[in-house]
C-alpha cells in the first residue's frame, strides 16, 4: 500500500480574511471552513517555498550539505569528511596565530623562534593540505529551537552567513545565491508551519493531496509528467475511494470521525422513519376500529376525520425523512442519468455539485449521489434540468 505522508510542511501567510499554505505543488487559501485556490502569494512566500525544495526543513529547523572540493550542493554527509572540515578551522585559526606570533618574532629579532614558528607553521600548512586532499564536506544549519545558525561545529551569525562562507572561500561565486536563499529561509523561519490538515500521497507521476476543514473535504489531484491538475470538494466516504484508486493509500483514519457523523445521521434519520411508521401503523389501527362504529355519530366522524388527517401529515413526515439529501443551499443540484449506471437505470434522479459539473469538461469523471450514496460517472452521462441550463 502507498504510504501516505502527513505533517507536510508549508509557508504559510494571512492573505484577507484566511491565509495561504502549497500542497504538492499548488497554492491554497483556506477561510473558515472553505478551501479555495488560491492566485498568488508574496515573494518571501515564493522563496521559502523553492527553500523546501533545496534543502532539508523540518520542525527543528533547515539544513543542507556542501563539498568544499568539488564546490557543490550534497544530499548526503560523509562523516569523515565533515570532521576533516571541524579540525581544518582548527588548524586554520592555528595557522593565524602562528603567522601572527612569527611576525612578531621577526620584528624582535628572535631567530631561535622564529625557526621554531616557522617550522611548526610548516607543520600546520601540510596538515591543512592533507586534509584537503583527503576530502571537506560541510553542513549549515540552522537550528530553529536555539535560533541560531552553523557552519559545521562553529556558531556563526544568521545575518550575513552567505558572506562569511564566501569570504571564507567555502563556496563558489555561483553558489551565493544558494547562501542567500539558506540565510533568508533562517531569518523567516516563523513563516513554516505543519500542515495537520493535509495529506499527500503518491503512485508514479500521480500525487492526490487531500485537505480538510472542520466539516468538509478536498482533494487535489495533480500529474507531475503533464502537470494536469484538478481540484474537488468531494464527500469523505468518496474522498477515501478517490485516494485509494489513484494511489493505493488509505486515508480513512483522517476522516473517521465525519465518517461517525454522516452515519449517526443516517441512523437517526432511520430511527425518526421508523417511529413514524410505528405511530401511522398505531392510527391505522385506531381507524380500522372506528369502520366498525357509526360513521353518523358526529364525534365517530369527526375522529375518524383526525385519524385520517394524522396518517397524511405523518406520511408525508416519512417521505420528506426518506428524500433527505444534499440540497440546492450546500450547492447541489438534482441531475437525471442520461443512460443505465451501476444499477440505476436511464432516467434516475441524483445530486450533483454544481461548481463541480460546471467546471468540468464532457468527459471528465464526476461524483454524483442518489440516496446518499456516492457514485463516479462522466459528466456527458448526466443531464441537468433545461431550467438549470438558463
Amino acid at each position: 500500500m502507498t504510504k501516505l505522508r502527513k505533517g507536510i510542511i508549508s509557508p504559510t501567510e494571512k492573505q484577507g480574511a484566511g491565509y495561504v499554505f502549497e500542497t504538492a505543488g499548488k497554492l491554497f487559501k483556506v477561510t473558515g471552513n472553505v478551501i479555495e485556490e488560491a492566485t498568488g502569494a508574496s515573494e518571501e512566500f515564493n522563496a521559502l517555498s523553492k527553500a523546501l525544495k533545496i534543502f532539508k526543513v523540518d520542525e527543528s529547523g533547515i539544513q543542507f550539505n556542501y563539498d568544499l572540493n568539488n564546490k557543490s550542493q550534497i544530499t548526503d554527509l560523509n562523516e569523515a569528511k565533515s570532521k576533516n572540515y571541524n579540525e581544518l578551522v582548527g588548524l586554520q585559526d592555528k595557522a593565524e596565530f602562528l603567522k601572527a606570533e612569527l611576525k612578531e618574532s621577526k620584528l624582535s629579532g628572535k631567530k631561535a623562534a622564529t625557526t621554531e614558528l616557522e617550522k611548526e607553521l610548516a607543520e600546520v600548512n601540510e596538515t591543512i593540505l592533507t586534509l584537503t586532499n583527503s576530502g571537506i564536506q560541510v553542513s549549515f544549519k540552522y537550528d530553529a529551537n536555539e535560533n541560531k545558525t552553523f557552519i559545521g561545529n562553529r556558531e556563526v551569525i544568521t545575518e550575513g552567513v552567505t558572506e562569511q562562507a564566501f569570504a571564507s572561500a567555502l563556496i563558489r561565486y555561483e553558489d551565493k545565491g544558494l547562501l542567500n536563499l539558506f540565510e533568508m529561509a533562517a531569518k523567516n523561519f516563523g513563516m513554516y508551519s505543519i500542515l495537520e490538515f493535509v495529506t499527500e500521497s503518491q503512485l508514479g507521476d500521480v500525487k492526490v493531496s487531500t485537505i480538510r476543514t472542520e466539516n468538509r473535504v478536498y482533494a487535489w489531484r495533480i500529474n507531475e509528467a503533464t502537470k494536469i491538475g484538478k481540484f474537488i470538494q468531494m464527500e469523505p466516504q468518496e474522498l477515501i475511494n478517490y485516494v485509494a484508486e489513484e494511489t493505493g493509500a488509505d486515508i480513512t483514519a483522517s476522516v473517521q470521525d465525519l465518517l461517525d457523523g454522516i452515519k449517526e445521521q443516517v441512523e437517526d434519520r432511520e430511527n425518526a422513519v421508523a417511529l413514524r411508521r410505528e405511530m401511522i401503523s398505531f392510527l391505522q389501527d385506531q381507524k380500522g376500529r372506528l369502520a366498525e362504529a357509526d360513521r353518523n355519530i358526529p364525534a365517530i366522524k369527526e375522529a375518524d376525520h383526525f385519524l385520517s388527517s394524522e396518517i397524511k401529515r405523518i406520511g408525508e413526515e416519512i417521505e420528506s425523512l426518506e428524500e433527505e439529501k444534499l440540497g440546492r443551499d450546500e450547492g447541489y443540484l438534482e441531475a437525471t442519468l442520461k443512460v443505465d449506471f451501476d444499477g440505476l437505470t436511464k432516467g434516475t434522479t441524483v445530486m450533483i455539485d454544481a461548481m463541480e459539473y460546471s467546471s468540468a469538461g464532457k468527459t471528465d469523471t464526476l461524483t454524483v449521489f442518489k440516496d446518499d450514496k456516492p457514485l463516479r460517472i462522466e459528466k456527458r452521462a448526466i443531464e441537468l434540468p433545461s431550467s438549470e441550463l438558463t
